[in-house]
């Protein structure tokens, strides 16, 4: 089974947690897993603070997309937008998602099961 795991939130907080938790448990259901973060997701951070190396992890590729360095509610939209149109592309080619955004644009993943987990 193909996993999508959107991770759209930088920083080490809670739901950073429960994300990499998740995709080290899923890693290691043997599942093809892809996780879809952006670029200023610190993964030496990650693996400082929760304990998991995604380097280490079979099963787990990771697709970083660009996002803005600025700190306001225009650039954390423009970067929602970039990567909720890469999270697109990516979607139809999985058969599992899920998503951690509050910004979801419809999209017709053809997908059939879909998990959000930060939605309002």
């Amino acid at each position: 089974m193909r996993v999508l795991v959107y991770w759209s939130l930088g920083g080490v907080g809670g739901v950073q947690r429960f994300d990499a938790l998740l995709i080290k448990a899923l890693g290691e259901l043997g599942l093809d897993v892809t996780v879809l973060m952006p670029s200023n997701v610190d993964l030496n951070a990650l693996r400082r603070y929760h304990g998991v190396d995604f380097g280490g992890l079979r099963n787990i590729k990771v697709v970083r997309y660009g996002v803005v360095d600025c700190h306001n509610q225009y650039c954390s939209l423009l970067n929602s937008f970039v990567g909720n149109n890469v999270l697109n592309e990516l979607t139809s080619y999985h058969d599992l998602l899920f998503l951690d955004t509050l910004f979801l644009r419809p999209f017709h993943a053809g997908t059939r099961i879909v998990f959000t987990y930060m939605g309002p």
